[in-house]
């Protein structure tokens, strides 16, 4: 589980960097990659801290997916951001780690976009890269993938992205 993190991470990156350098924004494309790659750190940490605590536990008492997720989804991004501050990364970093705190919905993309269209772009980024492993894994089909595109994502960068990332898929099978 702890690889499927970093590759989310590392996915989440790629795409970051892909729809900055495809928008207005170009000269943000390696901080974008940058923040794309730490914006799942809690998640990391997390999942260290319940594998060494379960290592003291008895065996028939391991985790149970749903509890560890939810942990994971209402604490990964807080300690994300408290990491960078602590780290003393700039403020254009914790800013954007900042808001992936706050944005908890895709319709809160659109009037964000003007303002903090980075963060934007790696929440777009984040959302797409849970999903093509989603898809990867077969969880979802491609007409969920399409349907989730007019509802998860804002920007056309990551709209063309999706629809792009389908294309190279379909001419493959």
């Amino acid at each position: 589980y702890g690889n499927k993190i970093w590759q989310h991470s590392l996915s989440t990156g790629i795409i970051a960097k892909d729809l900055l350098n495809k928008s207005q924004n170009k000269s943000e494309s390696a901080q974008g990659y940058l923040i794309g790659l730490i914006c799942n750190l809690g998640d990391m940490i997390i999942y260290q801290l319940l594998i060494e605590a379960f290592s003291f536990v008895h065996p028939d008492c391991q985790p149970n997916s749903f509890a560890f997720k939810d942990l994971m989804f209402k604490n990964s991004k807080k300690i994300t951001y408290y990491i960078a501050k602590h780290w003393n990364f700039p403020s254009s970093i914790i800013d954007a780690l900042a808001l992936q705190v706050k944005l908890t919905k895709s319709s809160m993309l659109p009037s964000l976009f003007l303002k903090r269209p980075v963060a934007c772009y790696i929440y777009e980024a984040n959302l797409i890269s849970e999903l093509e492993m989603r898809f990867e894994k077969n969880e979802i089909d491609e007409v969920t993938l399409i349907e989730s595109i007019d509802f998860l994502v804002f920007s056309d960068e990551a709209k063309q992205y999706i629809n792009k990332r389908l294309k190279k898929e379909s001419s493959s099978h």
